[in-house]
Parts: C-alpha cells; structure tokens; sequence
C-alpha cells in the first residue's frame, strides 16, 4: 500500500492535460448573489438566479427622487419615501417596501442587462448621483456527473459534465488540485464539460467542483486504477521424462510479472508482459523430473501480487541407459585412476632405496598382494626379497 501511495504521487506529478488549459484562480463565487444593493453610489456588477426571487435595495430618503431604468424603460420612480409610478411590465411581478426594498418575484433571462439609477434632489431636482448597473440572471449549476474512460492500463479520461451558465470547474484528486477552468461565459444553460488525460495507474477520491456566481456543486468519485490486477495463479507441473518436467503458471490480469523459487531459491524472474487487453498470461519452466522441493510462483504488476506454493514430485520410470552407460564409464574411469595411483605407490617402494635399521633387521617387509583379472586368468606378483635373503 506504502508504494501504491508513492506511485499516485509520482503519477500525480506527470498528469497531462490535453483539452483544458489552467487558469488562475477566480473570485471567490459570490454567495446570497441574488441580492443588488444600489445604497452605494458606485457601478455595479449583480448576479440573480433563473427562476428565483431577485431583491434591489434602492435608497429611500426623505427630499430624495429616485428612478430606476433599464435602458429607456423607467421601472419606477420614488419620492420621499413614496412609491409613484412602476412601469406596467413589472406591476404584476414586483413588491415594493416602504424600506426601499424592490423584489422580482421570479427572475428571468430578459432581466439581465444594463440598469441606471438616479438621484435628484426632490426640491429642486438637482442630479445628485448616477449609478450604472449591469445585472446577470443565470441559470445554476446542476450537480456534475463524472465519467472515467481506460485508454490503456497506462491511460485514462476522465470527464466532468453539468448544465448551467458561465460554468467553471475544479478538479482534485486526494485534495489535490489537477485543474481549474475558467468560467465559459454560456448563458444559454448548456451542458458544460471538461476532459483531462491521467496516467491509468492512479487512484484516489476525484472531487470535480462545478460553480458559477450563483451556485456551486460538487460530485465525488473513487477513481480507480485502469490495470487490471493479478488473479491468484494457477500453477501445474508435467513429467515428460524421469529426468525432465515442465512447470507452468498462469493468472490473469495486465503488465504480469513471474517470479520462480525452488525453497526459496530464485530460479526465474521475468520482465512485466504489456497486455492491454486484460489476457491470461503464462510463464513454462523446465526442471529436471527427480527434483524436489517446495516451489512458489508469485504473480505481480504495478498495483496486486498473489502466490501459489506446489511441492514438487518425483518423476517416475527408470533413469534412462544413456544415463547408466555414462555412470558406468565414469565409474570405471575412477576405479582405473585409483589403481594407477596404487600401483605407482607400489613401483616406487620396490625401486626406491629403503633404510632398515639394524635393530629391525630380522623383520621383514610385507607388502600388498594384488591380483588383476586379465583375459580371464590369474596374474599375481612375486612379493619381494626380504632383507634376510639377501644377507
């Protein structure tokens, strides 16, 4: 588990993104955005949902005439704190508190546009402020939907869709940012999406975030890894002889690596098998069949390992003639080379010079009887002459 973890964030640090670029950070998303307060005498940029209630704050001071226009329509009109005159459009759609306060019941796409509001002096109508105000109704976001594709079990897609306007995403992985996009400034409550490319290898929780300035959703979903991983192998042996077997293990899954020990001794290990397309793999040895022993297979890729212990038997029939043959030569060969060895030994004590001493002189000198089978007879050696029968 400790090296999956260190693969995710080695993988992590090499993400490709093809469709999307980053952007840096936006705004903090606006939130009770649904409110324009026009109390403060600066341009201002407001945010209404699509189908939601939408409330101006309009300042409402005594010996102050206040408008309110959207383009050349006057929407109403205010004098010391009394509501005279509201545009027929927005009669039946508007509430107007003494408080200064103006909600549209139910915004609407039509709503969005440029607004201005005045302030005169009601004496004298001196102007006193212009405030312009461009206002933006838009549909929220819906929650997103996550889609993982597996390219290969080195590559994947991953893709977040949501309906909604001007829609932004962020997509992290463990907490992690992988990207942020900017708002696509669509305002006709289209399906919104984007797409990364990620190594087939990672694994963690994808949190794709989907925002605008009226709303925000999120979906969280596991990724998971597009190699397959490794089934326990299968793993049987075959005699084909008393002195060769065949040993062969299999599992299924990608990228399968082999590894043979024989009571824990390496015999074999073998590179990872590229497959794509999830196949059982396979791996035969040879061994000779009067071997014994406990032998492990052991299956593995970049994310699973699995085993599988067989003890080996010994293959029957008898040891072929070649065999013995070769056993027989190697045999006498030895048997040969010793009694070279006996007789030289014994060359050299006949010719060599020996000292008897005196004390010794009437014991004699016994020597080994050896007899050869020649041709079918008997052959022995004369034993040699004592020291007395030379004196």
């Amino acid at each position: 588990m400790e090296r999956l973890h260190r693969l995710n964030d080695m993988y992590a640090k090499m993400i490709l993104i093809y469709m999307i670029i980053a952007a840096p950070a936006m705004t903090a998303v606006a939130q009770g955005s649904s409110e324009c307060n026009l109390t403060e005498p600066v341009p201002q940029t407001c945010f209404g949902v699509l189908g939601e209630p939408l409330v101006f704050y309009i300042p409402n001071k005594p010996h102050i005439k206040t408008s309110l226009k959207k383009s050349t329509d006057n929407i109403l009109t205010l004098k010391n704190d009394t509501l005279i005159s509201v545009n027929e459009k927005y009669k039946n759609r508007t509430i107007f508190s003494t408080n200064g306060t103006l909600k549209l019941n139910k915004a609407t796409k039509s709503d969005s546009g440029e607004y201005s509001m005045e302030t005169h002096n009601s004496t004298d109508g001196v102007l006193l402020h212009t405030v312009n105000i461009h206002l933006h109704i838009l549909a929220p976001v819906s929650e997103p939907a996550v889609m993982q594709m597996c390219l290969s079990p080195k590559q994947m897609t991953v893709s977040c869709f949501c309906e909604g306007d001007e829609v932004e995403f962020i997509l992290s992985l463990d907490d992690k940012l992988l990207i942020q996009t900017k708002a696509n400034g669509i305002e006709n409550n289209s399906i919104s999406n984007v797409t990364i490319n990620l190594a087939g290898q990672l694994m963690g929780n994808l949190t794709c975030v989907a925002q605008n300035n009226v709303s925000r959703k999120q979906n969280i979903t596991h990724l998971t890894s597009c190699t397959a991983p490794v089934s326990k192998p299968a793993v049987s042996q075959m005699c084909l002889s008393p002195e060769q077997r065949t040993v062969s293990c299999s599992s299924e899954g990608d990228e399968v690596e082999f590894i043979f020990l024989l009571d824990d001794n390496l015999l074999i290990k073998t590179q990872p098998n590229i497959s794509e397309n999830h196949n059982i793999s396979n791996f035969t040895i040879s061994l000779h069949g009067q071997l014994l022993g406990k032998l492990m297979c052991i299956v593995r890729n970049h994310i699973s390992r699995e085993q599988t212990i067989i003890h080996l038997i010994r293959c029957a029939g008898n040891i072929s003639d070649h065999c013995v043959v070769t056993v027989a030569v190697v045999g006498s060969i030895a048997i040969l080379l010793i009694l070279a060895v006996f007789l030289g030994i014994r060359k050299f004590q006949k010719t060599g010079i020996m000292t008897v001493n005196e004390d010794d002189a009437e014991e004699d000198v016994v020597y080994s009887d050896v007899r050869l089978k020649q041709d079918g007879r008997e052959t022995r050696e004369a034993p040699p002459i004592s020291n007395q029968d030379e004196s």
